[in-house]
């Protein structure tokens, strides 16, 4: 039961904190609800797209140069392209999006509701420790990519000119490419762990920085 509680807390704090940002219009929590369901349902075919991804694409002999291809397309953009595939399903003609920032809740909740199923897994089988470790990690980096995810597709949505949703998942991809290549580079050398470290600070506050301008003009 702790280690329940473990995975799901740093997701409650979170998407408590960007729902509370929209102050204008909240949500529904129904629908809060329905997007994190979908995002963990998501999960399901992202880890069967991995694994087939897996063989493809890393190779011993291409060294880091595999082990980036595979990071940004066998795991972000499988990743992010299967969140944001039950994101627009879900809310893209849904009555209740009816400003830029709604985009960003919505993409936060199906994100942390995939990054929620992800944590319970990983807690299950790797402890307390692994749990702390992802709260301070994937979590965020999770919230990261689903703000930027929903930047861009609440401004497709609202666009004037021809709405492109699909470049939503183009930045979260490259980024959670970039994620995952450090963190498995890290084991062979420490300055990938430095670069992990970096990448996590600076996503994480520039993330959090984008949310509170955008709450602040939400339409």
């Amino acid at each position: 039961m702790e280690l329940l509680a473990l995975a799901i807390a740093p997701v409650a704090v979170i998407l408590f904190w960007v729902y509370h940002k929209d102050r204008y219009e909240p949500e529904p929590m129904s629908l809060i609800f329905t997007l994190m369901a979908l995002g963990a349902v998501a999960c399901l075919p992202a880890a069967g797209l991995e694994l087939i991804a897996k063989p493809l694409l890393l190779h011993k002999q291409g060294g880091w140069v595999s082990l980036l291809i595979y990071a940004v397309l066998g795991i972000g953009l499988v990743e992010e392209g299967c969140k944001f595939f039950v994101l627009k399903r879900a809310t893209w003609r849904h009555p209740c999006f009816t400003q830029r920032f709604d985009g960003i809740v919505y993409a936060v909740s199906a994100s942390l509701g995939f990054a929620v199923l992800e944590n319970i897994l990983y807690v299950t089988t790797g402890g307390f420790s692994v749990g702390v470790l992802r709260a301070l990690t994937a979590v965020p980096m999770h919230t990261v990519f689903g703000i930027l995810m929903g930047l861009q597709y609440g401004r497709a949505r609202f666009s004037q000119a021809a709405a492109r949703p699909w470049k939503a998942v183009i930045i979260p991809s490259i980024l959670h490419g970039l994620y995952d290549f450090f963190a498995m580079a890290s084991a062979s050398s420490p300055i990938f762990l430095w670069a992990l470290g970096v990448l996590l600070v600076g996503s994480v506050s520039y993330a959090l920085r984008l949310v509170i301008v955008e709450a602040r003009n939400p339409y």
